[in-house]
């Protein structure tokens, strides 16, 4: 039904198209396709569909430079999202032992630890900016919200809370640190 829905649109048209199925390898068939918007005019090829499960978007090309056009635009929209490696060390004073974790984030995905040995309770969501530089959120339950901005492979060091609000560092400093944080761009 698919195709004779198409070759229906094709025939009242009356011009000729040729249904073309192309693969997309690293994100989502409808976010390539959203970001394709504008391409897809009247007047260029129509999309027929945007399937995520089976990782194709279909569509209808009058010739094959307009094939070739579209799927050059695709490989551009195609990309692997950019990821940051996150290396935190956590401390509790309180029960004296401390906890490694290491987490790879997608770029603006939410990442959220909790490790119940430390007393930890965090949420991580960062950004890496044209600069090459990340800034991320960091919240610890009961702490206030920290917006950091640090090159890829610094360490940055957030020290254990007094009572009043100490600033994250990138010197270590002098007193107990609650955890250190390195951010590498993957």
């Amino acid at each position: 039904m698919f195709i004779t829905s198409a070759l229906a649109v094709a025939f009242i048209v009356g011009q000729q198209y040729s249904i073309e199925r192309i693969p997309i390898v690293n994100t989502r068939a409808s976010k390539v396709v959203e970001m394709m918007g504008p391409l897809l005019n009247e007047n260029g090829p129509k999309l027929l569909e945007a399937n995520d499960k089976g990782s194709f978007i279909v569509v209808s090309v009058k010739s094959k430079e307009q094939f070739d056009e579209i799927a050059r635009f695709v490989k551009v929209f195609d990309v692997k999202p950019r990821q940051v490696e996150f290396k935190i060390w956590l401390w509790s004073q309180a029960d004296k032992l401390a906890s490694d974790i290491t987490a790879t984030v997608a770029n603006n995905a939410t990442f959220k630890i909790i490790d119940e040995s430390v007393g930890a309770d965090l949420s991580i969501k960062p950004r890496i900016n044209a600069d090459n530089t990340v800034t991320f959120t960091l919240k610890e339950l009961g702490q206030p919200e920290w917006v950091m901005r640090i090159k890829s492979g610094e360490t940055i060091f957030i020290l254990e809370p007094t009572g009043h609000t100490t600033a994250p560092q990138l010197v270590r400093p002098e007193g107990p640190c609650r955890m250190n944080i390195t951010v590498t761009i993957r």
